[in-house]
């Protein structure tokens, strides 16, 4: 909020020796007083009082924790925060001497400057005990920008349990938000207690807390568990962020369960996984997670019986509007509901779920990078970990709408974009690039081109290119792994260190690591997959826009075949794509050479020249006449200048019509060797260039494809 007016401020303020407070925001009803000792967090904006910004939380995007009482501030907040409750927001005035007196805090703060803050009381309570009840190896802890899944119990300081629902379910909360989803159409607000015990754990770290008192929200909602002190037994399950796993948004990622370890699957490895395909995401489907499929198979038929969801204490949770929280439903809002919800689900689909393989209890399974299912899928299995559970959204062009193989069930939309979760239960033994045989990259590496040049024929381009890019990327299947050095090296350097030379003085002391030569049949077999992989990779990546990728895959190609026909010929496109005509002009030149009747590349070199006519008629309307222009209008008043008329003479006339050549006004000459072997400076000059004394106009029409008879903007 902004500051208060006059009035409010008057009947708003507070001071305390030195400290004076103006209520921005008031806090909400029963909301708990600040007190010396309790741990507070804080969103602050510090001003010099009148003046500049020297310091904020807000900017930051992180609230500032501390102990009040413990000398971790200054004086002023000391003074000011048990003024203070939590959810208000205030405004301190401090005077110099609480604030950081004579000697200031240069160059932000000045010496005796009366400082005020903006501060809103987030939370404030009595330090809470923390206990380490499982330890973790992992150091990973959840930042701003995550979700984290917990499983939690309550109980009493006795030991006595009071709530075990989310023992065996799994609680989302979203970091940054202060929000713990609990059921899908609803949210618990009252999540900053949760937030700030999960930031002092670690990943797959158990740890029990003592609350000695009820934590409200800003919003003043307590705690689900209720009033009185607390013993909270936390497991940090997941600490996530949705990841758009090919970085165009095609398939999002959302993470229920971690898996193990840090293998994930590789090209040709066999991934065996439970998935289910749905519309939208079930009841709890992100956020609360059942136990097992018995359970969700009872839940489902429980909801097919009834027509309306079964609700639980978990669903009867309401909050208000102003934030306070209904404990219960009567039982006509009850029927209500149950009434309400019977309508929506007779609008939508009876069933959210299209296919599961959980129902079957029988895994799917697919060899990794082969196409075998479709796009989207495959680059979801891929990105998971073995035992991993997640949470997948696939737009329709990565669904099985896009896909030339069957679906797994009928009645598959494919206008939309399709939720699967997906579980993977194993990984198999992927191809080890680096350790393949001939026979195995003969066998394997034309299956992959094969099915490759499917996709390129279905104009499939995308996925097309992940099939040709194990062929002839550097990590690939004619990856070959360093030579070790030899033995007789080995003798050498063992002889160099006796006698006591230096090794870096002893030619051939260490055999350098090289990749050893390919043979004849590698060569032939890098033609066979390589070559024609490269020339598909540069008319895919023609297609969909990338000129760079097709002079680089042409590069590759010609590398192989120095006389390849289509590595020029695709090459010298994507330069004419790019306006290098000369590059573009060079290919086909060379391509003509080695087929001078070759009648596309003649029909490409007429298309060039109407190319670059164009482009040079362009740039002739855009920017022709500009100089010219003006610097022929500074001659005529050089001339005027010299007491002579511009238009008295034919002289002055054709004079005045001219460019100007740029003058030298310095110039240094410098000596250099007769046959330099280094890069050497022969002279300097510094120029004059004349320039009009008004900006020129300039039309620029010509220059982004507008009609002859368009002006353009001037």
């Amino acid at each position: 909020g902004g500051w208060s007016s006059a009035g409010e401020e008057a009947s708003a303020m507070g001071s305390n020796k030195g400290v004076e407070k103006v209520v921005i925001k008031a806090a909400p009803s029963q909301a708990r007083q600040v007190c010396v000792g309790d741990e507070v967090s804080v969103h602050y904006v510090g001003r010099v009082h009148g003046g500049h910004v020297f310091d904020s939380s807000r900017a930051r995007e992180k609230e500032f924790n501390f102990v009040l009482g413990a000398g971790g501030v200054i004086k002023g907040w000391e003074r000011g925060l048990p003024m203070m409750k939590v959810g208000e927001t205030a405004r301190l005035v401090i005077d110099p001497e609480l604030g950081y007196g004579k000697k200031g805090m240069p160059p932000k703060i000045p010496p005796d400057a009366t400082l005020e803050f903006e501060i809103e009381v987030l939370n404030s309570c009595k330090p809470i005990e923390k206990e380490v009840v499982e330890e973790s190896e992992s150091n990973v802890v959840a930042k701003e920008e995550d979700y984290v899944r917990i499983n939690l119990v309550v109980k009493d300081l006795e030991g006595n349990v009071r709530d075990s629902y989310f023992q065996d379910n799994t609680l989302e909360l979203y970091m940054k938000h202060h929000v713990a989803k609990m059921e899908t159409n609803g949210t618990w607000r009252a999540g900053a207690l949760l937030k700030k015990l999960v930031e002092q754990m670690v990943l797959n770290e158990k740890a029990s807390f003592k609350v000695y008192e009820p934590i409200m929200d800003k919003h003043g909602n307590k705690p689900f568990w209720g009033d009185g002190a607390v013993e909270l037994e936390i497991k940090l399950a997941v600490i996530g962020r949705d990841e758009d796993v090919n970085g165009d948004g095609g398939v999002v990622k959302h993470k229920m369960s971690e898996g193990q370890g840090y293998e994930k699957g590789t090209d040709g490895a066999n991934l065996a996984f439970h998935f289910r395909i749905m519309n939208k995401l079930i009841p709890g489907g992100r956020v609360r997670e059942k136990t097992s499929e018995g359970e969700l198979h009872q839940h489902q038929h429980a909801n097919k019986r009834n027509d309306c969801l079964s609700y639980d204490k978990w669903d009867q949770l309401v909050i208000s509007d102003d934030g306070d929280i209904i404990d219960s439903v009567p039982p006509q809002a009850q029927r209500a509901l149950e009434d309400a919800e019977a309508a929506k689900k007779s609008r939508e689909n009876d069933s959210a779920v299209y296919f599961s393989t959980w129902e079957s209890g029988k895994p799917a399974s697919i060899i990794a990078g082969f196409g075998e299912t479709c796009e989207g899928l495959e680059d979801a299995l891929m990105s998971m970990k073995q035992g991993e559970h997640s949470v997948f959204t696939i737009r329709e062009d990565y669904g099985f709408a896009a896909h030339d193989g069957q679906p797994p069930c009928e009645g598959l939309p494919g206008d939309c974009a399709l939720i699967f979760e997906i579980q993977l239960i194993s990984i198999g033994k992927g191809l080890e690039h680096w350790n393949l045989s001939y026979e195995e990259k003969q066998r394997e590496g034309l299956r992959k081109r094969m099915r490759g040049n499917e996709f390129f024929k279905q104009e499939k381009y995308r996925r097309a290119l992940k099939l040709y890019d194990p062929l002839v990327s550097k990590t690939g299947y004619f990856m070959k792994m360093p030579q070790r050095p030899s033995q007789a090296a080995k003798a050498q350097r063992e002889a160099a260190e006796i006698a006591g030379h230096k090794i870096h003085n002893v030619a051939n002391a260490v055999a350098h690591a090289q990749n050893a030569p390919d043979t004849e049949d590698e060569k032939a077999l890098k033609l066979e997959l390589q070559l024609p992989s490269l020339l598909n990779i540069a008319a895919c990546k023609f297609k969909l826009g990338d000129m760079r990728g097709v002079i680089d895959a042409c590069d590759q190609a010609l590398d192989l075949q120095p006389r390849c026909e289509k590595a020029f010929y695709r090459r010298a496109q994507a330069h004419a794509a790019k306006a290098d005509f000369d590059l573009a002009r060079n290919d086909l030149q060379q391509l003509l050479q080695i087929s001078p009747d070759n009648a596309e590349a003649k029909r490409e070199m007429a298309k060039l020249q109407k190319m670059e006519d164009e482009a040079r008629r362009k740039a002739k309307k855009a920017f022709g006449g500009i100089f010219k222009k003006g610097l022929s209008e500074e001659g005529e008043e050089e001339q005027r200048s010299e007491g002579g008329d511009a238009s008295s003479s034919p002289a002055a006339s054709s004079s005045s019509q001219r460019v100007l050549e740029p003058k030298i006004v310095e110039q240094r000459d410098f000596e250099v060797e007769p046959n330099p072997t280094r890069a050497q400076v022969k002279s300097i000059k510094k120029f004059q260039i004349p320039l009009p004394d008004v900006a020129p106009k300039v039309r620029i029409a010509g220059m982004y494809g507008g009609d002859d008879g368009d002006d353009g903007d001037e």
